[in-house]
């Protein structure tokens, strides 16, 4: 581990999980290496959530430009893995964003500007699809910048608070084992606490999330159970509504026509059999209870 001592201050902490993507956790350090210089400074904690074959060595090549430290742990999901880095820290403010992403040289500079107007909020910055011949990964990039709009959440590959109040509402939710979920209910624990969701569009991260019919299908009805998971006492703040909806559906038509607008009501109906599923297998092992 390379670094500063565990007494130095530090002001940002940037948490990112990762399993099995040795190449895109590499082009996202390597994006780190050139944010603009933030204030105070900052240290970076990848959380390794156990992958099957680990690359420790590939991270820590980035250990002489980066104040960095690498958490292994066994697999968990990534709710687990952004605890770890949430204990691991150092920071008076956490950034997490994941592997995948490439975050833009003002990035840290501008969750840094929100923190100090916004000091109790959750932080959310923009997100664009680098993959711009890949639809899929555009229409997922389209509904979930549409979600978080209309259902008041961040998500996590690009989200920031202050540390004290993440560790006061217990992180993020491990109940959410895969990557869906965690995010919306970080959002609803956080204002249940009082905090508020402000947005953050300076700061900007380049997601390069590829996906196909299969990988886009799967990550919706992903979601649909995690909807159906959630809290019931908050559920009806955190569905689109209808025209929402609508919204969605007429933006993805002015950006990409009927390809576009296609692929967004697919996405819908996976998320209709993700809820119907996640449903039924609670009923039923609500039935088999004695």
């Amino acid at each position: 581990m390379a670094g500063l001592s565990a007494a130095a201050p530090i002001r940002w902490s940037v948490v990112v999980p990762t399993k099995d993507r040795p190449a895109q956790i590499c082009r996202l350090l390597d994006a780190l290496t050139r944010l603009d210089p933030a204030p105070g400074s900052f240290e970076v904690i990848v959380v390794d959530d156990g992958s099957e074959q680990p690359y420790a060595d590939r991270i820590l090549e980035f250990a002489g430009l980066l104040d960095l430290r690498l958490e292994q742990q066994v697999n968990r999901g990534p709710a687990a893995a952004r605890n770890t880095g949430l204990r691991a820290s150092r920071g008076t403010w956490i950034a997490f964003t994941d592997d995948d992403c490439a975050p833009a040289p003002g990035w840290l500079m501008a969750l840094d500007r929100c923190a100090a107007a916004h000091p109790d909020a959750l932080l959310g910055g923009r997100c664009i699809n680098v993959l711009a011949d890949n639809d899929w990964s555009a229409a997922s990039e389209l509904i979930a910048e549409s979600a978080e709009v209309a259902t008041n959440f961040v998500t996590s590959n690009n989200a920031a608070a202050a540390r004290q109040r993440l560790v006061d509402i217990g992180g993020f939710d491990e109940a959410f084992d895969g990557p869906a979920g965690e995010d919306r209910a970080l959002a609803a624990a956080f204002v249940a606490a009082g905090g508020a969701i402000v947005r953050c569009p300076d700061a900007v991260v380049r997601h390069a999330h590829q996906l196909d019919l299969r990988g886009f299908w799967r990550q919706h009805q992903r979601f649909g159970r995690a909807a159906a998971a959630l809290d019931d006492d908050a559920a009806d703040a955190r569905r689109m509504s209808a025209s929402d909806r609508a919204r969605m559906l007429r933006t993805a038509w002015r950006s990409g026509g009927a390809g576009l607008s296609a692929r967004v009501v697919l996405s819908q109906a996976a998320v209709a059999v993700g809820v119907t599923r996640a449903t039924v297998t609670r009923a039923l092992d609500h039935v088999r209870q004695p």
